[in-house]
């Protein structure tokens, strides 16, 4: 593996998201930073191993381990077995902040991936951001924001933060309980006990892997899909009456359907029936 550290030119305007370096570093030397990095700082090990101390806790990172830092937190990593060799992403933005927690990436945090599907995920999206820095053309700014997201996106999907399951394994494991959902949203009498049965799981397991792939828990995605159902009844020419949609969607009686809507989508089902 060849050094490479690639510095793109920064944008004269604020961008969402913005590229500050990228690089692959075979050799790396023990970095030690009292006032921590001035952007995000995600670094990857690719061969040998490396510890990192930071907020009070000290982490191993060996091969297709990573760690993710926000600005100016102080840390010291180096090498413990061998040459160490890394790679690295650092980048910032106007809504950079806003962005990390809307796709649910914590920072600090330790990330590590459980299949070769992810592995490889994340080694061709750091590889495609080196790629886009070292073309700089004159729209590789706008690029290259675009890059650092599909990378967000791509360690939202297939990383797991400190042990947690990845997004891509929720989806995998919660399938199951959704295809369920969307055959039997219209049973009024649905609820937790019947949604966990499904897996087997405890209701308190299942919420876990709820927020973690739709941020949400069991029973709010099963209103959230229930309202989506009632939309496609009120937007489809003539649509029933109110409380014949009420209860085809799974609720009791319409008042509930309709103060669940309104609290939902912030309008009655009269209100978003008359837009369409």
């Amino acid at each position: 593996m060849d050094k490479k550290h690639c510095i793109p030119a920064l944008p004269e305007t604020p961008l969402p998201l913005y590229l500050e370096s990228v690089g692959l570093n075979p050799e790396q030397e023990r970095i030690s930073r009292p006032q921590g990095y001035p952007v995000y700082h995600w670094l990857l090990t690719v061969r040998g191993e490396g510890v990192i101390t930071f907020a009070g806790r000290q982490e191993r990172l060996p091969v297709q381990t990573a760690v993710l830092l926000p600005p100016h937190l102080p840390h010291v990593y180096e090498g413990t077995a061998g040459d160490w060799a890394t790679a690295y992403v650092t980048f910032d933005g106007a809504q950079a902040e806003g962005i990390l927690a809307s796709l649910g990436l914590p920072c600090p945090s330790v990330w590590t991936w459980n299949t070769a599907e992810g592995e490889n995920s994340m080694k061709a999206e750091t590889q495609r951001l080196l790629a886009a820095a070292e073309r700089q053309h004159p729209g590789s700014l706008l690029e290259l924001s675009c890059e650092v997201y599909r990378f967000l996106a791509a360690l939202k999907q297939f990383g797991m933060p400190d042990r947690l399951p990845s997004l891509s394994d929720a989806l995998r494991v919660l399938e199951p309980v959704t295809r369920w959902l969307e055959a039997h949203y219209g049973d009024p009498g649905i609820g937790m006990p019947e949604i966990a049965s499904v897996l087997g799981h405890s209701p308190r397991h299942l919420t876990t892997l709820f927020r973690r792939a739709y941020g949400t828990t069991p029973y709010a995605y099963l209103l959230s899909l229930r309202i989506r159902k009632a939309k496609e009844l009120l937007g489809g020419g003539a649509s029933p009456p109110i409380h014949v949609i009420a209860g085809r969607v799974g609720f009791r009686d319409a008042s509930h359907f309709i103060a669940t809507f309104r609290r939902l989508t912030g309008m009655t089902p009269e209100q978003y029936r008359s837009l369409h």
